[in-house]
Order: structure tokens, then sequence, then C-alpha cells
């Protein structure tokens, strides 16, 4: 069975896109209602310690952009892969983890970085993805947003 973990980047950071702490646990999203008639929706990470006595109070608030899904899948080097992580094939080209829905199928998928020199390089085959052998974490969406950007 797959275990179901979430990692998110705290909002202690001052963008989802500079360094700050990423937590990793069970990911939950609440309606906060102020007196003054506001909804904000607050996305939170409870970290496994806290599993145990799960307190609200215990939440770390994270930016929701960078809440991310375990995939179930290990990288080349042991290392979990998340939705959002760039990931190199074993032909070495870049590619983003994503989650791919349609009428017919919802799974996991690599979606191909589109830079010139990315799409030099030999496609992903169908079992890239499932095999630990074939890939390799380099970085993710948030932190490295360079790995996906167009030098042309």
């Amino acid at each position: 069975m797959r275990e179901i973990l979430f990692r998110g980047k705290s909002i202690v950071a001052d963008s989802p896109n500079t360094p700050g702490h990423w937590l990793e646990g069970c990911y939950i999203s609440r309606l906060l209602d102020f007196e003054d008639g506001k909804t904000v929706i607050e996305h939170n990470i409870i970290e496994r310690s806290s599993y145990i006595n799960i307190y609200l109070d215990m939440c770390t608030e994270v930016w929701p952009e960078t809440v991310g899904q375990f995939t179930g899948l290990l990288d080349k080097n042991g290392r979990k892969i998340f939705e959002g992580d760039i990931v190199k094939t074993k032909y070495g080209r870049l590619c983003t983890v994503i989650w791919f829905s349609s009428p017919l199928e919802n799974c996991w998928d690599l979606e191909i970085v589109n830079t010139v020199e990315n799409l030099s390089t030999m496609c992903p085959d169908a079992g890239d993805l499932f095999e630990q052998k074939n890939l390799e974490v380099v970085g993710n969406i948030h932190d490295n947003p360079e790995l996906s950007k167009s030098s042309t």
C-alpha cells in the first residue's frame, strides 16, 4: 500500500520561491471565519511527530501552491518523489512530475521541460516513471524554477 504523504513549504519563507523549510506530513485545509465577515482558507501540514495528538494549533501553515503529494515512488538515490519535483530521466531529459487527469484516466505522469537543450535529448519512455533506477530528483518547480525555464 502506498504511503499517503504531502509536502508543502512553510509560509515562514517570504514567498513560495524563496528559501524556507519544507514540511512533510498530513495536509489539511481549514476555513477560518472572522468577525468582520471575511473568510480565509488556510493550508496546513501536520508533521508526523504531531499525528498522535492532532491539535489544530500544531498545524504549520504552508503556501498552497507548494503543496504536492508523494507519488509513492523513490528515485535512484532513494529520495521520495513528490508532485512538482523535477526529475532527470535515464537519458538526461528533465521532466516535471505532475498529476494527470482526464475523463479516461488519472495518474502520475512526466511532463517534459520545454527548453531547447532539453528537447535535444531522448524522450522518456512509458516505464520511466515506474522504474526507480530511471529517475533522479534534481530539484522542484518552487526552489529551482530556472530548471524549467527556456534559455533562448
